[in-house]
């Protein structure tokens, strides 16, 4: 499917990954990228459809009794106090934070970096 614009064209290409389950759609289109640069769009989505059933989780099956047949839902939003109670007469123990070799660090970053970079924050 194309689609002609007076400001702009726009390319756009439908491919089946599996028969009536998954479509993806890569579009590429000139003005999102004003300097030149190739952009693609993908979007994924799965159409078919599977209901859970109790058979498939084995703990679930196994102790059925013990499990609503119908969930009420989610619980409501609450603040959750925590705390670790120390024994009397004892204090945290300050240990120094793990350290790397410098090579290992440059490393580390730069993987840290392009995951960032790619949307993995």
């Amino acid at each position: 499917m194309s689609s002609k614009n007076p400001s702009r064209e726009q390319n756009a290409r439908v491919e089946g990954r599996a028969p009536a389950r998954t479509y993806a759609i890569r579009a590429h289109e000139e003005a999102y990228s004003p300097d030149g640069y190739e952009a693609y769009l993908a979007f994924v989505m799965n159409t078919k459809k599977t209901e859970l059933k109790i058979e498939s989780v084995p703990i679930v099956y196994e102790y059925s009794d013990v499990f609503p047949k119908k969930l009420p839902g989610l619980p409501s939003t609450r603040e959750i106090e925590f705390g670790i109670e120390l024994a009397q007469g004892t204090v945290p123990i300050s240990i120094a934070p793990y350290r790397m070799a410098p090579t290992e660090l440059k490393e580390l970053k730069t993987l840290l970096q392009e995951l960032t970079d790619k949307g993995f924050a």
